[in-house]
């Protein structure tokens, strides 16, 4: 009869039984092919999955070496050593990037009501651009409101007097503003002092001999005009 101790105990031990076979149902899992499932089940990147890979071969076959681990990926030893301090073998997930977005962003500075002050001035007056309406908005209310919140609160509630025509003018002239290419970026050299000299005296020399050229060939049946030309 066979029970549930009979079937953990056949499990357990390499009998020739038709239900197990010779294999082990319970083959314990190591620590490195636990790594790599949990990473695979994570969903980790392929960068993090390279890094894992360094601290596999670091904990086994590199005898927690760190330069030959370096050696042996081809990585600079700083590099291995700063994800060494983050490597975390239960939570995988710090081998991923981070995000480098700062902490602190700026806010909007305008507040509800400013904007719904700004949204009836300028429903009132549709032509009016943004300079005048925070001088009328001072006037109106008493308090100061810079130029640049008009604006963009214009923008966000799109207050023109003609969109359509307004949106095209946008278009085109974001289609006229050139794209800056690395490849068509002019490299600039900045020269010393004493390499400026140099090219000047370079210079120099060479207009001095196309000039005496110049005037050895307009003068070559005239062989004592360049002697009193000097003298």
């Amino acid at each position: 009869m066979i029970t549930s101790l009979n079937l953990i105990q056949m499990a357990r031990n390499r009998t020739n039984n038709v239900i197990f076979g010779w294999k082990k149902v319970f083959s314990p899992m190591g620590k490195y092919e636990r790594w790599r499932k949990q990473a695979k089940l994570l969903k980790l990147s392929a960068e993090a999955r390279r890094r894992l890979e360094w601290f596999i071969y670091y904990s086994s076959k590199g005898k927690q070496n760190a330069s030959a681990t370096c050696r042996h990926f081809n990585i600079l030893p700083k590099v291995f050593y700063f994800w060494k301090k983050r490597f975390d073998g239960i939570h995988l997930e710090t081998l991923e990037e981070r995000s480098r977005a700062p902490k602190g962003r700026r806010q909007r500075e305008i507040t509800p009501r400013e904007e719904e002050r700004v949204v009836e001035l300028r429903n009132a007056h549709l032509r009016w651009g943004k300079m005048k309406i925070a001088r009328i908005y001072f006037n109106t209310y008493g308090q100061e409101i810079s130029s640049w919140k008009v604006q963009y609160t214009i923008q966000k509630y799109r207050l023109y007097y003609h969109p359509k025509n307004n949106a095209k003018v946008q278009a085109k002239r974001k289609r006229g503003l050139a794209k800056k290419r690395i490849t068509e970026k002019a490299t600039r050299f900045r020269l010393s002092n004493r390499l400026r000299y140099h090219c000047h005296i370079l210079a120099r020399s060479q207009k001095v001999h196309s000039y005496r050229h110049r005037f050895h060939v307009e003068n070559r049946f005239r062989p004592n005009v360049y002697d009193q030309k000097l003298g």
